[in-house]
C-alpha cells in the first residue's frame, strides 16, 4: 500500500513499516497454582518519510502503549532478559527508517504454550525513492546457545522452564538516496546507537563523518 501511495503522493507516503508481534503464552503459574495468560505487544520501526526519520516502537493502529516489564513479571511467571532497540535495522536513506525492537523473555514455570503471530520474516519493509529496506524480523528460541532454533513467524510451540523466546522485529524502510543524508544526522545516529560505525560506512560510504 505504501508503495502504491508513493506513486501518487510521494511527499506524503511513508516507507515500509515493520509490523508488530503479539505472542500469547499460557500455562500454570507455580507460584500461585493458578492458570495464567501472558499477552504481549511488541512494536517495531516505522518507515521514514519525505520530511523525517521513521520513529521507533510505536503502536500502528489502536494507540496501545508499551506494557511495563514489571507488570509482566508480577503477573506472569516470566523474566524479561532484554528489551532494546536493535542498531542497523532501520533502512538507510536521506531519512532513516526506525529501528526494530528485540525482546527476550524467559519462562519461569514448568511449561507453557505460546502462539506466535509475527510478520516480516521473509519480506523486508520496502524503502522508497532510493531508500534501503528495513532488516528482516526473526523469532528465535534460546538465542546464543547450543539450543538456538529459528521459529516461523506464525507458530504454536510448547516451552519449558528456562526457555528464552526472542522476538526481534524488523526496522522500517528508508526514504531517499542515502548519499543525501545530512552528515550531522549520521553522526547523531552513531553517537546515539541507532547505527554502528561499520554499518554507517557501508551504507553511506565517504559520506560518514568522523565521530
Amino acid at each position: 500500500i505504501s508503495g502504491a501511495l508513493a506513486g501518487v503522493l510521494p511527499r506524503r507516503a511513508m516507507a515500509g513499516f515493520s509490523h508488530w508481534s503479539n505472542p500469547v503464552s499460557g500455562g500454570v503459574d507455580e507460584r500461585s497454582g493458578r492458570s495464567f495468560i501472558y499477552y504481549d505487544l511488541i512494536y517495531g520501526g516505522y518507515g521514514a518519510r519525505a520530511h523525517g526519520d521513521g520513529p521507533e516502537a510505536l503502536c500502528p493502529v489502536f494507540n496501545a502503549t508499551n506494557i511495563p516489564v514489571e507488570v509482566h513479571e508480577a503477573h506472569s511467571p516470566v523474566l524479561v532478559r532484554r528489551l532494546e532497540l536493535m542498531p542497523d535495522t532501520g533502512g538507510a536513506g536521506q531519512f532513516r527508517g526506525g529501528c526494530g525492537v528485540r525482546k527476550d523473555v524467559e519462562l519461569r514455570t514448568a511449561a507453557a504454550t505460546v502462539s506466535l503471530s509475527g510478520d516480516r520474516h521473509r519480506h523486508q519493509p520496502l524503502g522508497l525513492f532510493g531508500g534501503r529496506p528495513g532488516a528482516l524480523a526473526r523469532t528465535v528460541l534460546n538465542p546464543d546457545t547450543d539450543r538456538e532454533e529459528a521459529l516461523a513467524s506464525k507458530a504454536v510451540r510448547t516451552l519449558t522452564r528456562g526457555d528464552v523466546l526472542s522476538i526481534q522485529l524488523s526496522g522500517g524502510g528508508g526514504y531517499g538516496d542515502p548519499a543525501q543524508r545530512d552528515p550531522a544526522a549520521i553522526a547523531r545516529d552513531i553517537a546515539e546507537g541507532y547505527v554502528t560505525p561499520q554499518a554507517a560506512k557501508r551504507e553511506y560510504g565517504t559520506h560518514v563523518p568522523e565521530v
